[in-house]
């Protein structure tokens, strides 16, 4: 059993849109002591500075948000997530409000001491699968923000459908060269390379090389080197 150490109130679990059968009274019964538990249907009219404050996500709050930031702000109780379902990367939105914590029920269910305790030491909690979520998403962002230096053809891939010479073409295309820019690098005659652009169209059941360049970022034979 988990001691309170009088550091929280009450916990106060509020499932305004029906969307869990859990009973969070006896789950937190099994390794809470001397915390009273409430488990409502609508926001708490009133609450304390000490007390616990469990929202269950349902995906129309309809402003139920905005109240508990206000809540919180007012009287500076603790205000935790919880999602009925998977905690996944499209729970990352949730993280903007000034809240301690997300996590999914069945985190909750699974480790309800663990959750418990760290709440009963004011500390936030974060399901740990949220973690590599946040960290790809932080990546992603950062990543948008650097420009591109060059679109690097993976010959790999596009190697299935052409062979080598329309492969450096095509890298040639990608980095927007003109035809006698591709020739002179590869050593080709102009006419060479305009057949082998030619022969790439036709491959790639393209009209033009800005067709051919998009067809080719579509069918994943690019990566972006930034």
């Amino acid at each position: 059993m988990i001691k309170n150490k009088g550091l929280v109130g009450k916990l106060v679990i509020v499932d305004t849109g029906g969307v869990s059968e859990t009973n969070f009274t006896r789950l937190f019964s099994r390794v809470n002591n001397g915390t009273s538990v409430l488990q409502i249907r609508e926001l708490p009219v009133n609450t304390e500075s000490n007390d616990v404050v469990f929202y269950l996500i349902n995906g129309k709050e309809d402003g139920e948000f905005e109240r508990l930031t206000d809540m919180r702000e007012k009287t500076g109780c603790k205000i935790y997530l919880i999602k009925a379902g998977e905690a996944c990367h499209k729970c990352l939105p949730y993280l903007s409000f000034p809240f301690d914590g997300l996590f999914s029920i069945t985190f909750l269910e699974e480790n309800t001491h663990l959750i418990l305790e760290t709440i009963y030491s004011n500390l936030p909690v974060l399901e740990p699968s949220l973690h590599k979520n946040l960290a790809f998403e932080i990546d992603q962002k950062k990543s948008r923000k650097t420009p591109i230096k060059k679109f690097e053809l993976k010959r790999e891939l596009a190697g299935c459908l052409l062979k080598e010479n329309e492969l450096n073409v095509l890298q040639g295309l990608l980095e927007g060269k003109t035809t006698n820019e591709i020739a002179v690098e590869l050593y080709f005659s102009p006419s060479t390379v305009s057949a082998t652009i030619s022969g790439i169209l036709k491959k790639m059941q393209v009209n033009d090389r800005t067709q051919a360049t998009v067809q080719a970022i579509r069918n994943g034979w690019v990566e972006s080197l930034r």
